[in-house]
């Protein structure tokens, strides 16, 4: 069949059977395909959209800031899914065939030859390092692949959904592709095959909540912060910020009484320059009552261009869960175990002098201390170790 004929056949189909078929079933309003704009002439003022400059065109994360249209109904990363996973299909280390066959596709377009495991190269070494040229202790190369590959998938669908927010209602819905696979594969999942949480899944349970202090990146310069509220009601509270350099010594920080409207209220937290030398963010938001309304952490810069302190972060299994401390910002936190079940928070950063509880949800319900757990950061690739295999 030619391309006329195949036009022709989708239009017929879309554009009039099943408009005609809604319309007579009572079925509600009918939307003929995703994406699909009003206005084909000028597609970001109606409609939705199919966002891949990032990802099959190579662009950094600010893509998502000006190229969103009405509803952003498809963006996303790859990245490789936990190694448990892998090894339940018979995957057992990064030259297994059974892995490398799931990307044979290429994107001929940017360069003969160029496949999905080029494009998670391409984007963890834009980010945060490139897993064929560092190595790590206690680590082989899939591992190597998997931690790099999901900490670059959830900074960029992080990124993607708080820009998005921040757009001052141009880009009204922001959704990823993909939630979860059908089979076990390397691919734009946050959930794998097994059920198993990518660190991509945390990022956007938090990018998502309704209540949240976010930073606006549309000032390049500059860091605007503002408190953003989803909820049906209104939310009030203190919010303290700090700018922390990597050993964690104060820049600078400020604190406010905040009270924001609800459903899209909004309001200004603080404007401030950007420091000259590499930084975090780290913020708290809590209700006058004391339940906490928004935490976080980010990284002021990429952070693969940021020289991490190789701290060891102390872990302290106990009922429930585990202690982390750290005398350095740790980026990029991976806790793994064989025990089934998961953290209820993952791919974080720690802050020294921090004494941060994660809790473990095993599988079966029961409240146990996590067994063999280890834990992965960003400073464990960076600062004197072998950067060539």
């Amino acid at each position: 069949m030619d391309s006329a004929q195949v036009d022709q056949a989708y239009r017929q189909l879309f554009e009039s059977d099943l408009p005609s078929l809604v319309d007579e079933w009572k079925g509600g309003q009918y939307w003929p395909s995703s994406p699909h704009s009003f206005d084909p002439s000028s597609p970001r003022k109606s409609g939705d959209q199919h966002d891949w400059g990032v990802w099959f065109g190579k662009a950094g994360f600010e893509y998502f800031t000006d190229e969103a249209g009405r509803f952003a109904s498809e963006f996303g990363l790859q990245s490789v899914p936990d190694r448990r996973t892998l090894s339940e299909v018979g995957a057992a280390d990064f030259q297994d065939t059974v892995l490398q066959f799931r990307q044979r596709c290429t994107m001929d377009w940017l360069e003969p030859g160029f496949d999905g495991w080029d494009m998670m190269q391409y984007y963890a070494g834009e980010y945060f390092a490139d897993p064929t040229e560092v190595t790590a202790e206690g680590q082989d190369e899939l591992d190597d692949w998997i931690h790099l590959t999901q900490l670059t998938q959830a900074e960029g669908l992080r990124q993607a959904i708080e820009r998005h927010r921040c757009s001052k209602g141009r880009t009204s819905g922001s959704l990823y592709w993909q939630l979860d696979d059908v089979w076990p594969t390397v691919s734009w999942s946050t959930v794998d095959h097994a059920g198993r949480w990518k660190l991509a899944h945390h990022a956007v349970r938090h990018a998502n909540q309704p209540v949240r202090i976010l930073w606006d990146r549309s000032q390049e310069d500059r860091v605007r912060m503002v408190a953003q509220n989803l909820s049906g009601k209104s939310v009030s509270g203190e919010a303290s910020w700090a700018m922390l350099d990597l050993s964690g010594d104060t820049l600078s920080s400020g604190k406010v009484d905040l009270k924001v409207g609800p459903l899209l209220g909004e309001l200004e937290v603080s404007v401030e320059s950007l420091p000259k030398q590499p930084a975090v963010l780290a913020w708290s938001w809590t209700s006058y009552e004391g339940a906490s309304l928004d935490t976080g952490v980010v990284a002021l810069s990429r952070p693969a261009s940021m020289s991490w302190i190789p701290t060891k972060v102390q872990c302290s299994p106990d009922s429930g869960g585990v202690w982390l401390t750290a005398d350095a910002v740790a980026c990029g936190i991976r806790l793994t175990t064989a025990a089934k079940g998961r953290f209820e928070d993952n791919g974080f950063t720690l802050l020294p002098g921090e004494r941060k509880w994660v809790e473990w949800l095993p599988s079966s319900g029961d409240r146990t201390v996590p067994s063999d757990v280890e834990v992965k950061h960003l400073g464990m690739y960076h600062n004197g170790r072998e950067m060539s295999r």
